[in-house]
């Protein structure tokens, strides 16, 4: 296991490491508004790509023959060639999704693609791990953070969207390298669809992760991705980029890690004999590393995380830095609490997992509202932060009770 994890973590952090280098040169070439016309299509993109494939993947490493993982491959495929062009067309039909810069043709198809890269990109990802083949997946994440921040960087001076077309571009290369990969090594295991009568059982059999981890992971989603839409109706879309600067180089590496980190567990999960002792031992014992890794990134950030940014990213980043010293607190936890999370999904208690979330989403959104009703958006951040705290310590002790 530990193996495994490394190697999923250290791809991941040479991805992270890539971005986070990119970082300082892509915000002397764009400004906060650039950053939040990113974050306008990325953040409604990944809550539909939590809905489109049903949550299906999480059921591969865990799936209980070889025949229903390939299934739930295809079964988790077929949703998404299916929900994805349904679910954008419905967020143009019942949401206003005018974004300056952008046509309404250009905004539709950017978020149709970039919501089908990611929601099939995870199906993809669970069944290479189910193969154990974890060393692509890191190699592959390796070449889209390359290709997304030469794309960002070639591309500024064309447009003001570089920014956006460099995740486009990235997400055109994963997709077609994992693919590429599937046809190499999995093109006799995969022959073949399975018929409706077929899917319609998996869909029975496996019926708790569309029923309850899907939207467990949505409300997951909408927490994570509300702030970014949330500054970009209460502060415009200034505010939202500085946010997510701080997405791209604090909150967004630590779900990158946090995803990896369960991808391996929950199939290591899957193979034990299920003694809940055991399992409680080991996800505690990872809890207590992940806390331990984490405490020198927050001691720093919460003492430096401002005079950071204004060095490393330029002083109209100031704001940022403000809110990565609060963050860092606050999204710390949401790595820690990954492995009691894992134990939820292994025990089947899909339905305590959601009503976490949905505890957390509204003491979350009323945080960052009320705080910056009171005292703008810094403050806004800061009781979000601490909410976020609050309520994923609380889960953590009641999942390992």
């Amino acid at each position: 296991m530990l193996k495994s994890i490394l190697t999923i973590v250290g791809g991941s952090a040479v991805s992270l490491l890539i971005t986070i280098i990119a970082s300082p040169i892509l915000t002397r070439l764009y400004k906060p508004e650039d950053f939040g016309l990113v974050a306008s299509i990325l953040a409604p993109a990944a809550i539909l790509a939590v809905i489109a494939p049903g949550r299906l993947g999480l059921a591969i490493p865990i799936a209980k023959s070889e025949q229903d993982a390939r299934d739930l491959f295809w079964l988790g495929t077929l949703s998404c060639l299916l929900m994805v062009p349904l679910l954008t067309a419905g967020t143009f039909l019942f949401v206003d999704m005018s974004i300056d810069g952008l046509t309404t043709t250009q905004t539709f198809f950017a978020l149709l693609v970039i919501t089908f890269f990611a929601s099939e990109g995870e199906i993809v990802g669970f069944w290479r791990n189910r193969r154990k083949r974890f060393a692509f997946g890191a190699r592959n994440g390796v070449i889209r953070s390359i290709a997304v921040a030469l794309s960002q960087w070639s591309l500024h001076g064309i447009t003001h969207a570089g920014m956006l077309l460099g995740n486009f571009v990235g997400g055109i290369f994963a997709t077609a390298l994992s693919w590429a990969e599937i046809y190499r090594c999995d093109k006799a295991r995969l022959a073949g669809l399975p018929s409706r009568r077929r899917l319609k059982e998996l869909l029975v059999e496996y019926r708790d992760f569309p029923l309850f981890s899907m939207p467990q992971g949505l409300t997951a989603a909408i927490n994570q991705n509300a702030v970014p839409l949330l500054l970009l109706w209460l502060a415009g879309s200034a505010v939202a980029g500085q946010y997510w600067l701080v997405f791209r180089v604090l909150v967004a590496p630590i779900n990158i890690l946090g995803g990896a980190y369960r991808q391996v567990m929950l199939s290591h999960l899957g193979a034990s004999e299920g003694k809940r002792e055991e399992d409680v031992r080991l996800v505690l014992q990872h809890i207590l590393v992940l806390t331990a890794m984490c405490i020198p990134a927050v001691t720093l950030g919460l003492f430096f995380g401002e005079q950071l940014f204004r060095f490393a990213f330029g002083d109209q980043w100031q704001l940022a830095g403000v809110f990565a010293s609060w963050l860092a607190l606050g999204f710390a936890i949401d790595l820690v609490k990954v492995p009691a999370n894992c134990l939820l999904q292994r025990e089947r208690k899909h339905h305590a997992i959601l009503v976490f979330d949905i505890i957390a989403g509204i003491l979350r959104a009323a945080a960052l509202v009320i705080g910056y009703s009171v005292g703008g958006e810094v403050f806004a951040i800061q009781c979000f932060a601490c909410a976020n705290l609050v309520v994923w310590t609380v889960f953590i002790l009641w999942a390992i009770r």
